[in-house]
């Protein structure tokens, strides 16, 4: 009589490959388990809440409670922010953009958030109102002016000099065709 031992063999293959499926699946499992948690962790600064000792505190005890408990590193440059400033605050445990928020309400400073970075740093306080009169002013004193050079017969004059008569730094040559293009003030007097 003869065994066959193939199939035994299998056999053994077999229940070997379930528990390796069993082990492979539970890790599978594990490891979504634990991705999901450093999901969950992962915050946003103004989202993130810290705990002062005191409602008193410097501008600078702020900044370095918000660098332990956090991890956010504060960039600011020491003309712009003043860190001996006391500020007052109303709670001592808070969300980190409203103690930023309530610390440079009445000042000039703003922050903005990149990447793991707190950028303390001056506002712009230029409105739309401002930079149109601006815009327009600058338009009204800069006026281009173009025009052709010719001799009497009509023939373009080639190389001519322009210049603004009280300005002679301000000036410019005609193009092979004759034609000029130069900029000034309005109410200024070209000489040829």
């Amino acid at each position: 009589m003869k065994i066959n031992t193939s199939s035994n063999h299998f056999l053994i293959k077999k229940s070997n490959f379930k528990g390796l499926f069993n082990i492979m699946r539970i890790c599978l499992f594990l490891l979504f388990a634990f991705a999901f948690q450093m999901m969950a962790t992962n915050t946003n600064a103004q989202d993130a809440v810290i705990e002062l000792k005191s409602n008193s505190v410097t501008v600078s005890q702020l900044i370095n409670e918000i660098e332990k408990q956090t991890d956010y590193l504060v960039v600011y440059s020491n003309r712009e922010v003043n860190t001996n400033r006391r500020v007052t605050f109303q709670r001592k445990s808070d969300k980190v953009s409203e103690y930023l928020n309530e610390a440079f309400a009445n000042t000039d400073i703003g922050y903005d958030i990149e990447n793991n970075y707190i950028v303390l740093s001056k506002k712009v306080h230029k409105n739309a109102i401002d930079i149109t009169r601006l815009i327009e002013a600058t338009q009204q004193q800069d006026k281009t002016i173009t025009g052709k050079v010719t001799d009497e017969n009509g023939d373009p004059l080639i190389g001519a000099n322009i210049i603004e008569k009280d300005n002679p730094s301000n000036g410019t040559v005609t193009n092979e065709d004759g034609y000029y293009s130069i900029q000034t003030d309005k109410g200024r007097t070209l000489r040829f």
